[in-house]
């Protein structure tokens, strides 16, 4: 009786130190790293390195420089991307390889985000004025004081909500943008969309520099290297705000988008010229006086 007593306290002491356990090792590490970027933890600021552990509470900054790769231990991969700030509030493991609560929040900056083998229920992703739930998922999001919170998915699905709306989506390379005021919106054209992608996400742009199993699978975008100096000169207007038909929530279907010709505009002619007036006639002179 007094073995299977021991037994029971054993396993019970086990479950209670495996969390703290979990957390004096660490979380994650770093994958890779291009200066300049920074990590705040209960020790103070430092300069990030290549296999740093990483734990709940740190923050990662970057100037417009630096990038980092962050591997975590349940395999979910993170990307924080040049002058951006990330906060890892809680990530709770619950085996060696599963947490059972992984929460971040992205205050600015560009990120990308690639699911492990956590339950979906236990990613929680915010920025100051969004939040993500997602399901199996690669996708990149942009956090601007200014903007709001833009999202472009590339595999799996994404519930986007802000405090004014919330829009499911689906699809490769769909793109959706919010403002502050918790507007939803989509882009209407493919030139409307590279626009956003060419200003926001600069992980999209170029990956040549970033870890093969942290690169997402941008095909669906075109060959957006060869659009930025084309796409620069196109006057497009942002999206208009209020929907996000057909993305919205309830929405199966995918947005026409437009193929008719740009509107061509007549070139004004130029004025006919006056006819040009005949020279007077000279006046006969007058005669002679006595």
């Amino acid at each position: 009786m007094r073995s299977l007593f021991a037994l029971f306290v054993g396993f019970l002491a086990v479950l209670l130190l495996f969390p703290a356990a979990s957390m004096a090792q660490g979380i994650g590490q770093v994958s890779a790293v291009t200066q300049g970027a920074t990590l705040k933890g209960a020790s103070g600021t430092v300069t990030l390195q290549r296999g740093a552990r990483l734990s709940s509470g740190d923050v990662i900054m970057t100037d417009g420089t630096g990038r980092a790769e962050l591997l975590f231990d349940d395999e979910t991969k993170v990307v924080v991307g040049p002058a951006s700030k990330l906060v890892i509030d809680e990530v709770l493991m619950q085996s060696p390889k599963k947490a059972q609560r992984f929460a971040i929040a992205a205050v600015n900056g560009s990120f990308r985000f690639i699911t492990g083998n956590s339950p979906k229920p236990a990613y929680d992703i915010s920025t100051p004025t969004a939040t993500m739930a997602i399901r199996g998922t690669i996708f990149d999001f942009a956090v601007s004081p200014k903007k709001g919170t833009n999202v472009a998915l590339f595999r799996g699905k994404v519930r986007l909500c802000t405090s004014g709306a919330c829009a499911n989506m689906q699809g490769d390379c769909t793109v959706a943008v919010s403002n502050r005021r918790g507007k939803i919106a989509a882009p209407k054209t493919t030139d409307e969309r590279d626009i956003v992608l060419i200003d926001d996400f600069p992980l999209v742009i170029n990956q040549d520099d970033i870890t093969p199993k942290f690169r997402a699978p941008v095909g669906g975008c075109g060959d957006l290297q060869a659009k930025v100096a084309a796409v620069r000169k196109v006057a497009a207007p942002a999206p208009a705000f209020g929907t996000l038909a057909p993305r919205q929530e309830g929405a199966n279907s995918r947005p026409e988008r437009s193929t008719s010709a740009p509107e061509q505009h007549e070139t004004p002619s130029a004025p006919d010229p006056e006819p040009s007036k005949p020279d007077p006639e000279p006046e006969a002179p007058a005669p002679p006086s006595d």
